[in-house]
């Protein structure tokens, strides 16, 4: 997921966005994640598009729920995630599409103009779904109801992703003896760029990153010793090609979602 495109997980990511509902308690097994970028200056013709979307959904019952957010910090601008979440590949049969939605909802001639008008403000688009690895995230037994997201997007070399799991595991190891109280929910993709490994941290407001700044080779090599974190170091370094870091707003007023800020980002 690139932040130039993006917010599912896939709010994704998946991000389970509506207010007022108590927060699941476990990852959707799978998130399809929609990155878009809107045009300069289009932003509001794009959601007024998912304004109407979501309401057109609703009024036909669309089997399928999704999450929406925006780049906050450490993307462009125009940037959105629209994520779905889903358990099985089957479900995604039951989805109505876009233009069928809106036809259903708005009639024939009203549902294509509103579905021309939306994607008229989009300058580009890319799409992915991403597994939950659940071997790799941390601390997810409990709900959440954030109002950001901070996404970390890792390409690993091909050859290397299980030395990046290595290095994972044991940095979620240290977090848990350091007593950390982070979550993490870290999914791999299965349609899309290949060895990409995207982690989706939620807080309420901005103070909350400072409880979780600790340097982590502090963290590791406290908890395995110093030869193992410069072992974990060159791990590390060898396994990931990019790094891409960004934080989403998340947007309950796009959103279609059954509850706020559930573990489906």
């Amino acid at each position: 997921m690139k932040p130039t495109k993006v917010v599912s997980v896939v709010l994704f990511a998946a991000l389970a966005l509506t207010s007022g509902v108590a927060a699941q308690q476990t990852p959707a097994e799978f998130l399809a994640v929609y990155n878009i970028t809107v045009k300069p200056g289009h932003a509001a013709q794009f959601e007024d598009f998912l304004t109407k979307l979501k309401a057109g959904a609703d009024k036909i019952g669309a089997a399928q729920q999704w999450g929406v957010g925006q780049v906050a910090f450490g993307g462009p601008g125009g940037g959105y995630a629209i994520g779905l979440p889903f358990e099985k590949w089957g479900e995604m049969d039951a989805w109505t599409q876009a233009p069928q939605t809106l036809i259903e909802a708005y009639g024939e001639e009203e549902g294509a103009k509103i579905y021309r008008n939306g994607t008229m403000a989009i300058q580009s688009s890319e799409t992915s779904v991403g597994r939950h690895a659940r071997d790799l995230s941390y601390n997810i037994d409990k709900g959440f109801v954030p109002t950001m997201f901070q996404i970390r997007v890792n390409k690993v070399h091909l050859d290397k992703q299980d030395e990046y799991r290595v290095f994972v595991q044991a940095l979620n190891e240290a977090w848990k003896q350091a007593g950390d109280n982070r979550q993490i929910v870290r999914r791999t993709n299965v349609l899309g760029p290949t060895a990409t490994y995207t982690s989706s941290q939620p807080f309420t407001k901005w103070a909350d990153r400072d409880a979780q700044n600790a340097n982590i080779w502090e963290v590791i090599e406290k908890a395995h010793g110093a030869t193992a974190a410069r072992r974990l170091r060159v791990l590390l370094n060898e396994s990931i090609a990019s790094t891409e870091v960004f934080v989403l707003a998340i947007r309950p007023d796009l959103s279609r979602m059954a509850g706020v800020g559930s573990s489906n980002q």
